[in-house]
C-alpha cells in the first residue's frame, strides 16, 4: 500500500482542501423497500465555508458501486457548471476511487461512468479524486439519505436548510 492511500485512510473527520481549492464530497445510499438511490454532494472551500449541498433522488435502485459512480459524476459536474476549480473530489467507496485512479475496470453498467468521470478529469488540470472513510463525508451521506425521502432533486447555493448547516457544524468540528 503505497503512503497516499495510507495517509487518506488515517482522516478521520473532514479536512478542508488547499488553499485555492475546492472540495467535493459525493456519497449514495440505495434503498429497496422505495426503489430509489439518494445521491448527495457538498463543495466546500479552504476555509470551510459552503458554497453547494446537493441531494438527488433517481427514482431508480442502482447497484451501490453504480450510484457511487454516478454520484462522483454528479459531483465533477456541478463543480464544472458552477466554475468551482480545482477541486479535489472525495468518496467514500474505495472501489470506485482505484477504478478511477488506475483503471481497474471499465466492465458492466458502471464502466461506462467511469470511463466518462476519467475523461472529465484528464480534461481538468489540477483537479482529481481521493478516498476518504465515511467519517470524513459525512455531510454527502447525510444528503444522500435525505434524498431518498425527496419527490424533487434539492440544491442549495449560499443559503442552507438548518439540518444541513447542523451536520457541516458537526462535520467541521474539531
Amino acid at each position: 500500500m503505497n503512503g497516499s492511500v495510507l495517509r487518506e485512510t488515517q482522516i478521520h473527520r473532514w479536512r478542508p482542501p488547499e488553499q485555492g481549492f475546492w472540495k467535493v464530497n459525493s456519497d449514495a445510499t440505495t434503498c429497496l423497500k422505495v426503489p430509489s438511490s439518494g445521491l448527495g454532494i457538498i463543495i466546500r472551500s479552504a476555509d470551510r465555508s459552503v458554497c453547494v449541498a446537493a441531494a438527488y433522488n433517481s427514482k431508480a435502485t442502482f447497484l451501490p458501486i453504480v450510484a457511487e459512480a454516478m454520484t462522483v459524476r454528479r459531483g465533477i459536474f456541478l463543480a464544472i457548471e458552477l466554475g468551482l476549480v480545482p477541486f479535489l473530489i472525495e468518496s467514500n467507496c474505495f472501489q470506485v476511487v482505484q477504478m478511477i485512479r488506475y483503471g481497474d475496470s471499465f466492465n458492466g453498467d458502471v464502466g461506462p461512468i467511469i470511463s466518462n468521470v476519467v475523461l472529465s478529469l484528464k480534461s481538468l488540470p489540477r483537479c482529481s479524486i481521493g478516498f476518504v472513510p465515511r467519517a470524513g463525508n459525512a455531510v454527502a451521506h447525510s444528503l444522500a439519505k435525505l434524498a431518498i425521502s425527496f419527490n424533487v432533486d434539492r440544491c442549495w447555493l449560499d443559503s442552507f436548510p438548518p439540518y444541513v448547516e447542523r451536520s457541516v457544524l458537526l462535520d467541521a468540528a474539531f
